[in-house]
């Protein structure tokens, strides 16, 4: 017994001596507190304080030096694209009239609004930088599509297109895609009760309409002003948001990681 209560005192003065790194450390403190433990029982000597408190220093140590070198890489990131960016002219423009852009930093996605007779239409718009992912030259067969496609048209513009005719009534939701000046429908959404659009029927696949049905609904929107000029405003100014919310998370990053 009076070996298990020189232990106790032990644990004592080794939790006290080294309460700022086990704190830090809680799995090191578990282990500590096992491997007195099994001491007790097997009449072993624990370990000396001086080793606790070198593992200590090691583990400290090893931590300043990973976070020393992710600031240094994160501070040079952001360095080097605040050197090489400029805002573009069509950025800087506001949206074809009458659209009233919300843009709000740190979030993904911008929203465009403006009234057409009876109608509140909004349209929602998140960037896609690379919409097809890491390709390879080797992966296209000659004369495909992408061969006609510039770099700028890799990226995608998502929208979703909503049309009320005031707050309480039905919603006509339009989702749709652009990888240039073209608009592409995916699909078509009537909500009649917008808190249980989960059990509602959504409509038919777009695809699978007749094509006149189609090309009617393209008309539908083209003139609510969803139309070329919109996207090639959207796709200047998505691109520029998506490289202003890339410094702000190197910014908001570095920050965290330096505290």
């Amino acid at each position: 017994m009076s070996t298990l209560r020189a232990l106790l005192r032990a644990v004592g003065t080794v939790r006290c001596c080294a309460a700022p790194f086990l704190i830090e450390q809680p799995t090191v403190a578990a282990a500590l507190g096992r491997s007195l433990a099994a001491a007790a029982v097997e009449g072993v000597r624990p370990a000396p304080l001086w080793t606790l408190s070198r593992l200590a220093s090691t583990a400290r140590e090893a931590s300043r030096e990973s976070d020393s070198g992710l600031l240094h890489a994160l501070k040079a990131e952001l360095e080097h694209e605040r050197k090489t960016y400029s805002q573009p002219k069509e950025a800087q423009r506001g949206p074809p009239k009458p659209w009233i852009l919300t843009d709000k930093q740190g979030h993904a996605d911008i929203i465009l609004r403006r009234s057409y007779g009876e109608e509140d239409i909004a349209v929602t718009c998140v960037y896609q930088p690379d919409a097809y992912g890491e390709r390879h030259e080797d992966d296209e067969p000659e004369g495909s599509e992408q061969d006609d496609r510039d770099e700028e048209s890799a990226a995608c513009v998502n929208l979703t297109i909503t049309v009320n005719k005031g707050a309480d009534n039905p919603t006509l939701e339009i989702s749709a895609a652009s990888y240039g000046t073209e608009i592409s429908i995916d699909h078509v959404y009537f909500w009649e009760d917008k808190d249980s659009r989960d059990a509602l029927y959504d409509g038919p696949n777009f695809l699978q309409l007749d094509e006149e049905l189609q090309d009617q609904f393209e008309r539908y929107i083209k003139s609510r002003g969803v139309n070329k000029e919109l996207i090639s405003y959207l796709f200047n100014l998505l691109e520029d948001k998506e490289q202003r919310e890339y410094m702000r998370w190197l910014q908001k990053v570095e920050q965290f990681v330096r505290q």
